[in-house]
């Protein structure tokens, strides 16, 4: 005896052998796709860790050591910026006055 889909509201919602392995089909496809996310949230977590440990250093001392080259860096372009806007500055109020520099 075949089993015949159950109509509901003019609609077929498929039943028996069929229905069995469609639903055994959607659980394995949910499965590759959780163990598909997984792996890619691993890769991520993985490429994460190591762009910190690059960019960052290894160790605490050798992200203190990069942190005070990049902040003593910055300071010195700062500074050479400051120093050069001031001696523009005084230059052009000394010759504002009518003094040569």
């Amino acid at each position: 005896m075949s089993e015949q889909p159950v109509r509901s509201g003019g609609t077929s919602i498929p039943s028996g052998p069929a229905f069995a392995a469609t639903g055994a089909f959607r659980r394995a496809s949910l499965v590759r796709v959780a163990v598909g996310g997984l792996a890619c949230a691993a890769l991520v977590a993985l490429g994460g860790f190591l762009v910190e440990r690059l960019r960052l250093g290894a160790t605490d001392e050798e992200t203190s050591r990069r942190v005070e080259r990049e902040v003593q860096r910055e300071f010195a372009v700062a500074s050479a910026s400051l120093t050069r806007l001031t001696r523009t500055l005084a230059a052009s109020c000394g010759a504002a006055l009518g003094h040569q520099s």
